[in-house]
């Protein structure tokens, strides 16, 4: 990141580990400690639509989980010897689930969109 010195107006690059512990110009030799800028209301509202967009694809990733465990688990018991009751009941359950969580999952994305 470029930073310039408050004394001689000399730019330079520093890293912001650096400059969150103060900077001394290469130039006049003046420690100084930069100041970061405040984030806009903009750059507030993206980021924290960015972060509500992580938890819905987070939300569909798990609903994908669901459905794929839910399939295997039926294509089992289909191929099974004895095919059991219970494993058509327990492959239905988690289909359904995993198209309720993916809906809440689109639920959330709509909600990321619309963040005011």
């Amino acid at each position: 990141m470029k930073y310039q010195c408050p004394s001689c107006k000399y730019v330079f690059d520093a890293s912001a580990d650096d400059a969150a512990a103060g900077l001394c110009c290469p130039a006049c030799s003046v420690g100084f400690v930069p100041v970061v800028p405040e984030a806009t209301p903009e750059q507030r509202l993206e980021r924290r639509r960015r972060e509500i967009r992580g938890i819905a694809n987070g939300i569909v990733k798990l609903a994908a989980i669901l459905f794929i465990i839910g399939v295997l688990v039926a294509f089992i018991t289909v191929f099974s010897e004895s095919p059991s009751t219970a494993g058509y009941i327990s492959a239905g359950v988690l289909v359904s689930i995993s198209f309720w969580v993916y809906f809440l999952g689109q639920i959330v994305h709509i909600r990321a969109n619309t963040e005011k």
